[in-house]
């Protein structure tokens, strides 16, 4: 481990066991700062971005319109879908169980919605689908009464 690296854990542990004394410090940072910190965020707009954009990625799921603090597996190199194998230009993270938002997949966006249907139980309506789809395939004009909606 480098001089660095021990730097950077002392600090960690000194924030951490200073929890109250490190925030006030901060926020005295930023408000004697305030010029410095702007000026700084004007020149690394898409430095600050992309940081917060991975942040969010790991860190932050959005369920039902509220934003949950949780850390998520690691994003797909190359932007692969998990479920399909496809590279997608936007993955969107899949998790099936708000008491542990954790677990989950990286899909894009049709598995996620397919992921979603298949979650809500809506599987019934799925096979029923692909049954009826044989029949009118098949008899166009005979539909069972009992696979009708």
């Amino acid at each position: 481990m480098g001089n660095s690296e021990r730097k950077k854990e002392a600090t960690r542990r000194w924030q951490r066991r200073h929890r109250e004394e490190a925030r006030i410090y901060a926020r005295r940072y930023r408000e004697e700062n305030k010029d410095k910190i702007q000026a700084y965020r004007a020149a690394n707009k898409d430095r600050i971005r992309v940081r917060s954009r991975d942040y969010n990625r790991k860190n932050i799921l959005t369920t039902g319109g509220k934003h949950i603090r949780v850390r998520k597996r690691e994003y797909p190199e190359g932007n692969v879908c998990e479920l399909c194998n496809e590279v997608s230009q936007r993955l969107e993270y899949h998790h099936w169980s708000d008491e542990a938002p954790q677990f989950g997949l990286w899909l894009c966006p049709p598995c996620h919605k397919a992921a979603d249907v298949f979650e809500r139980g809506s599987i019934d309506k799925l096979d029923k689908y692909y049954q009826l789809k044989k029949i009118v395939e098949g008899k166009p004009d005979v539909v069972p009464a009992s696979l009708l909606p």
